[in-house]
């Protein structure tokens, strides 16, 4: 008599899951940088992370630091495009006005009485007028 009996309980089947797919790159805005306001603003933050740098560092750990304050400045600064390629067309004055109307559609959502939420009701009907 054999003294290896298994039991079997049940049938496990294994799924793989998908890797996530990386999310495209957004450009930065550099044609804000036009603007001579902008611009010194972006100079200033920029110079103002460039003087962390140290004389007694690697020279891969200064690239290291010099790309990420250029991108932070970037990004507190100028920002990213919006939208996908297809929408690049769009100004950015009219982005804004996209930000203004869901903004205002939230808080109609959001109200908490019949009369903010037909008040904010109104707000929309004039940002769609503009």
């Amino acid at each position: 008599m054999s003294t290896d009996h298994y039991l079997l309980v049940g049938k496990i089947r294994l799924k793989l899951k998908r890797s996530a797919k990386k999310k495209p790159f957004r450009p930065y805005a550099v044609a804000k940088l036009k603007d001579p306001q902008t611009s010194r603003r972006y100079e200033l933050e920029l110079s103002n992370h460039l003087t962390v740098l140290q004389e007694h560092l690697s020279i891969e750990e200064k690239w290291e630091l010099f790309s990420t304050s250029l991108k932070t400045s970037a990004e507190t600064v100028i920002g990213r495009k919006r939208g996908t390629n297809r929408e690049r067309w769009i100004s950015d004055r009219t982005w804004n006005l996209i930000s203004d109307r869901k903004e205002a559609k939230k808080r109609k959502d959001q109200a908490f009485t019949r009369a903010r939420a037909q008040t904010e009701a109104v707000n929309i009907e004039n940002l769609t007028r503009r």
